[in-house]
């Protein structure tokens, strides 16, 4: 039997993933106000399994009961040190450890594993054997239990794939070029196998024939033998079905110019824009049509790394009516609460996609302030479940 990455594009939304951590308070509550601002943006209709500690359970229901389905998963291992995790050494019978690990779980659901279909829809998890987090953390496990809650069947992948660095379309399963960095030939060959049966010579041809492109979909790594411009894919890349006035795939990349001229900043884009117009020079030659959207970095206060304010992080859902129109939608991080600059950013990244034929669902909550843990809308939803595919 046959499976196939769940789209990051087609189909309506019905089913998501949340994950609510609780190792540091200033987060928690900023966190649960993001899940629900995407939870209320994506509809009452849509089925959210959260998995929370036991101590968040009135909040949870508080903030997200009331919305619509929702399906608990409880932690039930409080927080374990993992010594794997740590940075440690030996010295005499001493273990002297120079880094703590996290001793919980993130809210960053997306990187854990991959979601797959087969020609009838049935549902498989590739679940990745190791999640890197710079500090650790149990994101293994939360994969581990949320499999055992659905009883879905899962597999494991042929090496550590984060899915924050893949991308998933009518054409394309779209890799970060870390991921082919990180393999082993005989593990990129193996993934290969896994994940796609035989490539698309055009791309529009995939849109002449869309089973066939559900059959076929190419695995590209987003320009090979150079870094990435940020650290996953999916905070610069989005694709997004097909452009309506081209025909053609569509994507949408991140450009820092474009963002500091919409807050009036100098015009002080670096080596990470030049990587941005690389990636979107690729994917042009790679058949898609390619549209812009601001991507602004700023330094995180406590890391001293630059984060980002990131309108590619978004859901986007395609799909046909019951009257068999067309639906397009996307729902977008709000940055500018309090107005100025991030508001401006707002309004344009917004205008955008509705000049591409999108409603803009905007997911209101402190997503400027978790921003600075380097993710935002995708990071935190992992989509279950698509339906109405197109």
């Amino acid at each position: 039997m046959t499976f196939t990455p769940l789209s990051d594009a087609d189909g309506r939304i019905r089913h998501v993933f949340f994950a609510l951590p609780a190792y540091d308070d200033e987060f928690t509550l900023p966190i649960l106000s993001c899940l629900r601002g995407i939870r209320e943006a994506l509809g009452s209709d849509v089925r959210c399994t959260i998995m929370h500690h036991p101590a968040q359970a009135s909040a949870v229901q508080e903030s997200l009961g009331s919305l619509g389905p929702l399906d608990i998963i409880t932690w039930q291992h409080g927080f374990v040190l993992r010594l794997r995790d740590t940075v440690s050494k030996l010295e005499g019978r001493t273990l002297r450890i120079t880094k703590l690990a996290l001793p919980d779980f993130t809210n960053w659901v997306q990187d854990a594993f991959l979601v797959a279909i087969d020609a009838s829809g049935q549902p498989l998890i590739w679940a990745s054997p190791r999640v890197e987090r710079e500090y650790g953390g149990w994101d293994d496990e939360v994969v581990r239990q949320l499999t055992a809650h659905l009883g879905w069947p899962s597999a494991v992948l042929p090496f550590g794939l984060e899915a924050g660095n893949v991308l998933v379309d009518q054409v394309s399963i779209l890799l970060g070029a870390a991921v082919r960095a990180g393999a082993t030939d005989a593990e990129w060959q193996q993934l290969n196998d896994r994940v796609s049966l035989s490539p698309i010579p055009d791309p529009r041809s995939a849109i002449r024939d869309p089973q066939s492109a559900i059959r076929n979909r190419t695995v590209r790594v987003c320009v090979p033998g150079l870094p990435q411009p940020v650290f996953h894919i999916d905070l610069y890349v989005t694709l997004a079905g097909v452009h309506p006035a081209t025909g053609r795939p569509l994507a949408l990349v991140g450009s820092i110019r474009q963002a500091l001229a919409l807050v009036g900043e100098e015009d002080s884009a670096d080596d990470t824009d030049a990587g941005l117009n690389a990636v979107a020079d690729y994917l042009v030659t790679a058949g898609y049509t390619v549209e812009r959207l601001p991507l602004l970095p700023f330094i995180n206060p406590q890391m001293k790394k630059p984060a980002h304010f990131s309108y590619n992080n978004c859901l986007v859902e395609i799909w046909r009516d019951a009257v068999g129109s067309t639906r397009r939608r996307v729902t977008l991080p709000v940055y500018g609460n309090e107005g100025g600059p991030l508001d401006a950013l707002d309004r344009a990244a917004a205008g955008i996609w509705e000049g591409l034929g999108f409603e803009v669902k905007a997911a209101r909550g402190e997503f400027a302030l978790v921003a600075e843990l380097y993710g935002s809308v995708r990071c935190m939803t992992k989509v279950l479940e698509r339906a109405d595919r197109m």
